[in-house]
């Protein structure tokens, strides 16, 4: 019954979010505000990564149930019979309820509206000569950023985790003015205790759907995380896409109190750009740009190319693959390259500007 159940309301909810107009929105409204200030901020009490340690959990209760149904499939009797079937209840009940869990936080969200729908920001397609002035632009202001952080060093001074992670929420939290969703409380940003593991799985951050944490790896360079923890914060407010989860950490990180997190808002970014200027095919276009950045950014770009490929394994294609999948079965119909997208989003952001 009680599998029966989440199964049944997770259908209901995930249909009526892609056919009834407005559903997934107020959904947004009513329901993620309830399960941030329940589940979200009870999971904030603890100081470390309650989805780790699910995680952890959970293969440990693949493992022992295995062996345990192996077993009992050897003992064949009865009793056995009944300790299988009562093993596959106990299995499918908390499955069925993660589905539901993820369907209250992932599916349904999936369909609500954009960012760009919500700040009123109209994208267009924008021709290359517009690409590598939005690029130029960008790299104005990541020099500015850099020479504020940097001072006369070749390097920043360390950060202090709890300090950014607490900027990083007031600065999505001023977001506010802008869109009064972006109010309120936040869960705690969390970093595994084997941030390692996200390495070998190529990802720098994870949206717990069962937890509502925002996960980040500190396994990165530190110009990285600013960004990852801001972008994991606006999953929790349900905006699901990678691109506007992207774009939201670029506005909160761009008018930030913290210089550093300023920087790491511009440096993502410009990567992001010179990345779509590298996809047009104008390589000389792509080196004269890169001339123009800091060296010091060029820099932390090219330690953070350095960390990943020493991560290019077969594990981590198979985890962007399964992202890709997972992305695209939720109506992110570019997969994994929805990420970069934000690059037009920025582009509407200062179109008046460049023109």
């Amino acid at each position: 019954m009680f599998t029966a159940a989440c199964l049944l309301i997770s259908a209901f909810f995930v249909v009526a979010s892609r056919v009834i107009d407005g559903f997934a929105n107020w959904h947004v409204r009513v329901i993620t505000p309830i399960l941030t200030h329940t589940v979200g901020r009870f999971i904030s009490l603890f100081p470390f990564s309650v989805f780790e340690i699910m995680i952890y959990a959970a293969v440990l209760f693949v493992t022992c149930g295995v062996v345990f149904v192996v077993y009992n499939l050897i003992k064949r009797n009865k009793r056995n019979k009944a300790h299988i079937f009562s093993f596959l209840w106990l299995t499918t009940s908390i499955v069925s309820f993660l589905i539901f869990m993820m369907t209250m936080t992932l599916f349904v969200n999936f369909s609500r509206d954009s960012i760009s729908d919500v700040l009123g920001i109209e994208v267009e397609m924008f021709t290359n000569a517009e690409l590598i002035a939005l690029t130029k632009l960008i790299i104005e202001r990541t020099n500015a950023a850099a020479i504020e952080v940097y001072g006369d060093n070749d390097r920043h001074k360390p950060i202090v985790l709890n300090e950014i992670k607490a900027d990083s929420i007031a600065a999505i939290q001023a977001l506010s003015t802008e869109y009064s969703g972006f109010a309120g409380f936040y869960s705690r940003p969390k970093t595994f205790f084997i941030s390692r593991f996200m390495s070998y799985l190529g990802i720098t951050g994870v949206f717990s759907p069962f937890t509502l944490e925002p996960n980040f790896s500190n396994d990165v360079e530190d110009y990285i995380i600013p960004f990852v923890i801001i972008h994991e914060l606006a999953h929790t407010r349900g905006f699901m896409r990678e691109d506007d989860a992207n774009f939201i950490a670029y506005l909160a990180a761009r008018d930030s109190d913290n210089s550093f997190i300023r920087l790491s808002g511009e440096m993502n970014i410009l990567a992001y750009a010179l990345r779509a200027v590298r996809r047009t095919g104008d390589i000389e276009e792509y080196a004269r740009l890169r001339s123009l950045v800091d060296q010091r950014v060029l820099n932390e770009f090219q330690r953070n190319a350095e960390h990943w490929r020493r991560f290019d394994t077969p594990v981590a294609r198979a985890a962007t693959i399964a992202n890709d999948i997972y992305l695209r079965a939720n109506a992110q119909q570019d997969g994994v390259q929805s990420y970069g997208r934000v690059v037009d989003l920025v582009f509407a952001l200062y179109r008046d500007e460049i023109s």
